[in-house]
């Protein structure tokens, strides 16, 4: 069974960068927040950073080849994964993010939340700064098929991810896509 518990659901979380974030736990599983790794800065005295983000996109992430990541048995389940919204590739910077994921036999659902702020005096208007944070699920791959999707009300609005291990899961395939 991948990535699952024994018979039932199995929630875990794993964390991101510098500050807090909830993490949902499952049937079987716990709940975990968020701390410790790389810390960004707020930007401008008196700009709070945005806290309230979900994943926009979520990436399956394996030993890059050829068009593609490969993913073998044993391997961590490992996802990139980068906030819904538009961000400024020139001034927007991670302040923290956490991850969780919840398993079945058949599907596993990440949630991530995301706190991004700004830095600098001038940011451009060009929606090509989403930054990207690692989410380790804190499990090995084992052989099998895989259905990932976004969890909470996120997920309803973008695609699923579908691999088989071992395998190789092409480049245009890896990462969840807008409905």
């Amino acid at each position: 069974m991948p990535g699952g518990g024994n018979g039932g659901l199995a929630g875990t979380a794993a964390s991101g960068a510098a500050g807090s974030g909830a993490g949902m736990g499952g049937l079987a599983g716990a709940a975990s927040a968020g701390t410790g790794g790389e810390a960004g800065s707020a930007g401008e005295p008196g700009v709070e950073p945005n806290c309230d983000l979900e994943v926009g996109e979520l990436c399956i992430v394996g030993t890059p080849t050829d068009g593609g990541h490969e993913l073998n048995v044993g391997m961590p389940m490992v996802f990139s994964m980068k906030p819904e919204g538009c961000f400024s590739s020139s001034c927007t910077v991670l302040v923290s993010s956490s991850c969780s994921y919840l398993s079945s036999s058949s599907e596993i659902y990440v949630s991530g939340f995301f706190c991004v702020g700004s830095e600098g005096d001038a940011c451009t208007d060009d929606c090509g700064g989403a930054p990207e944070a690692m989410c380790d699920a804190q499990t090995k791959l084992t052989a099998g098929e895989y259905t990932i999707s976004i969890g909470g009300a996120a997920g309803a609005l973008h695609s699923k991810l579908h691999f088989t291990v071992p395998g190789v899961v092409l480049e245009r395939d890896r990462c969840t896509h807008s409905l």
